[in-house]
Order: C-alpha cells, then structure tokens, then sequence
C-alpha cells in the first residue's frame, strides 16, 4: 500500500477508524488519510495531475465514444473471416522466417547476407504485422483523441471495402 485518500469521509468512518486503525501495523496506519477539504490533497498530490473538478490544474477527463464509421470498420474487419485468415497465415509466416533467420544470426553465422535477410524479414514481420492490427484491435480512446495517429485501420479498411466492391461486380 503506497497512499489511501479518502475524501469527504461519512463521520462514521472517523469512529470505526479510530477502533480499527489500532489493530494495524503502524506503517499502514500512517499510509491511511481522511481528508475533509479537496485542497488537502496538494499536501499529497501536485496539482498538476489533478483534473480540474478537484482544484487540479489537470484537464478533466471527456470520453469520445465510437463514431458509426468505427462501428461499421469494425464489424466490417469482424466478419471479414476469409481476409483475417489470410492476413494471420501471413504474419505466422513472416514470424517463422524472421524467428529462422535470426536463430541462424544467433548461433554465429555474421554473414552480410545473412544480416540484409534478416533486416528483411524484420520489415516484413512488421508490415504484416500491421495488416493483422485491424482484424484482432479496435481503434482507441487515444485514436478518437488525434494521440496515436496511424493509417492502419483506414488503409485495411478501404482495401477491404475495395475488395467487397470489388466481389459484388462480379456475376
């Protein structure tokens, strides 16, 4: 136990505190605080990370929820069985390769082949990786917010709708 603040405390917390807190190690008690007034948590707490309904200077908290393009995005990628086993097989692949060439880097082999296969190897882990992303994540908190901006799940997305297109115009 690092700290325990409780704000605004029932008075019937007082009371039962001041029975229990005997029967706890010293150390624990010291850890344990009520607190009666929000600015006492400065003496704990630097304003600077908390939100401001606490007297903080820290914004609070708003959550985004899902838009209907993430909805759909989503149960698009969700349904998309056979593009999900495709994409999976692919990045099994490309994990064994990689796995294979640097076990052989690993045992000694320096080779400047050796070295240019396995740097290839590691990008195609990695773009396979990101073609997997859409099909076993979501889009975030941090995605809606404009903090983690990558093209991954857009990309996957409108090559999946081409390829739906793509399927319907053909008889």
């Amino acid at each position: 136990l690092g700290l325990a603040l409780v704000i605004h405390p029932p008075l019937i917390f007082y009371s039962c505190w001041a029975i229990i807190k005997h029967w706890v190690d010293p150390v624990i008690q010291n850890k344990i605080h009520f607190l009666k007034h929000e600015e006492e948590l400065f003496e704990f707490i630097d304003p600077s990370n908390l939100p401001k309904r606490l007297h903080g200077t820290h914004p609070d908290y708003k959550y985004i929820p899902p838009t209907t393009e993430d909805n759909n995005m989503l149960a698009a990628f969700r349904a998309d069985k056979q593009g999900r086993k495709i994409v999976r097989a692919a990045h099994r692949k490309a994990a064994r390769h990689y796995l294979n060439v640097t076990l052989k880097w690993a045992h000694g082999d320096e080779s400047e082949t050796l070295l240019e296969e396995r740097k290839q190897a590691t990008k195609q882990l990695r773009n396979t990786f990101e073609e997997f992303v859409p099909y076993i994540h979501t889009r975030t908190y941090y995605h809606r917010m404009g903090v983690i901006n990558e093209p991954i799940f857009d990309v996957a997305y409108k090559k999946l709708r081409h390829r739906n297109e793509f399927k319907i115009v053909q008889f």
